[in-house]
C-alpha cells in the first residue's frame, strides 16, 4: 500500500513538472498549423462529367467522362472546400441540333467554378482542356440475340428443349445508317460442359461500340435437360419403286432419345433414300443409303446396313 502511494505521488510530480511543456508544445503546433494554412498549395482533382442530351439524339463518338484539373489556393480555401458539400461532378448542357459542339477551356472552367463555389481557388490546368462533341439523330429497332458459346451434356443426358434466352431480342439505338447494317446481337462467349441438370444463368451481351446503345445489357439463359436412353426402330427405304427389288428392304436405326420422347418416335419420322440408277443392263446394283429426314431431338444416329442391293424386277423375268 505504501508503494502504491509512493507511485501516485511521483506520477503527480511528473505531470506537474511537464504539464507546462506539453501546453507550450500544443500551442506551438497550433500556431504552426495556422501559419501553414495561410500558405498556397496546389492540388490535383478529378471531376466526373454528366452530359444532358436530348433523348432523340446520341453521341456519334463517345466523349470523355472525366476531366482532371490542377488547382491552386490557400490552405484555408481548400479546407473550407473539402469540409463543405463539394460535389465532384459537372453537368454539361448539349446542343445536338447543331450537329457538333465544342466545350472550350473557358466553358469547362466556368462549370467547375460553379461547383467549387469559391472564386479564390484558381484552376491552373485542365486535361482535356477542351471537348469536341458530335451528335447523330437516334434511330432504333429490335434485333434477335445470337448465342455465342458451347454446351455439352453429360453422357447420360440430352436437351429437353431448345436453349432459350429471355428476352430473345434486344433494342438497339444509334445512327440510322449504322443500325441498318446490324441484324443480330451476340452474347459474350460461354462454355458449359458435363451438364446434368436444367439451369438458368445470366449472360452478358457484347458491349455496344461508340455511337450505339443496346437494352438490356444482359439476357437470361434457360437450359432444360433430361436423362436419355437408347432405342431401335425399323424403317423402310422411302423411295423404293415398285419396279425394283431392294435387299434388304428394311433398315435398323438406333439412336439416343430423351425419356420423355421415347414413345413419340415412330418409323414415319425417318426418311431413308437410295439413288436409283436408270441403267438396267446390270442385274444387281448397289446404292448407299442416305438419311434425309429425322426427328429433331435424337442423338448418335446409326443404321445398318450402310448400303443395299437392288435389282429391276424386269431383269429377273429375263
Amino acid at each position: 500500500m505504501d508503494l502504491f502511494r509512493l507511485f501516485l505521488k511521483r506520477c503527480q510530480a511528473f505531470i506537474s513538472e511537464h504539464l507546462a511543456y506539453l501546453g507550450f508544445l500544443l500551442l506551438a503546433i497550433f500556431i504552426w498549423f495556422l501559419i501553414k494554412m495561410s500558405d498556397t498549395f496546389e492540388l490535383t482533382e478529378q471531376f466526373e462529367i454528366e452530359y444532358r442530351l436530348d433523348d432523340n439524339y446520341i453521341f456519334d463518338q463517345s466523349p470523355p467522362h472525366q476531366v482532371n484539373m490542377l488547382m491552386r489556393a490557400k490552405g484555408w480555401d481548400f479546407f473550407n472546400l473539402y469540409i463543405g458539400e463539394f460535389q465532384k461532378k459537372l453537368f454539361i448542357d448539349t446542343k445536338p441540333e447543331q450537329g457538333s459542339q465544342t466545350l472550350s477551356r473557358t466553358t469547362l472552367t466556368r462549370a467547375i467554378q460553379r461547383q467549387l463555389s469559391d472564386s479564390r481557388i484558381n484552376i491552373l490546368q485542365l486535361s482535356p482542356d477542351h471537348i469536341a462533341l458530335s451528335f447523330a439523330k437516334k434511330a432504333q429497332k429490335y434485333i434477335p440475340v445470337s448465342l455465342q458459346g458451347t454446351l455439352e451434356c453429360s453422357e447420360a443426358h440430352i436437351l429437353l428443349n431448345p436453349i432459350r434466352v429471355l428476352p430473345d431480342s434486344v433494342l438497339i439505338r444509334g445512327d440510322l445508317a449504322r443500325i441498318e447494317q446490324i441484324d443480330q446481337w451476340a452474347t459474350e462467349s460461354f462454355s458449359y460442359t458435363d451438364v446434368k441438370a436444367s439451369f438458368e444463368d445470366s449472360l452478358q451481351l457484347v458491349p455496344a461500340t461508340d455511337g450505339l446503345d443496346i437494352l438490356p445489357h444482359t439476357v437470361l439463359l434457360k437450359v432444360e435437360i433430361e436423362q436419355k436412353t437408347n432405342k431401335k426402330i425399323i424403317v423402310d427405304i422411302s423411295n423404293a419403286l415398285d419396279s425394283i427389288l431392294v435387299i434388304p428392304s428394311e433398315i435398323e436405326i438406333s439412336f439416343e432419345v430423351g425419356l420423355s420422347r421415347y414413345q413419340d418416335i415412330e418409323p414415319e419420322d425417318f426418311k431413308l433414300e437410295i439413288q436409283i440408277d436408270s441403267n438396267r443392263s446390270q442385274k444387281v446394283l448397289i446404292a448407299p443409303i442416305l438419311l434425309t429426314d429425322q426427328p429433331a431431338w435424337i442423338e448418335n444416329i446409326r443404321f445398318t446396313p450402310k448400303a443395299v442391293e437392288y435389282i429391276y424386277k424386269s431383269a429377273i423375268d429375263h
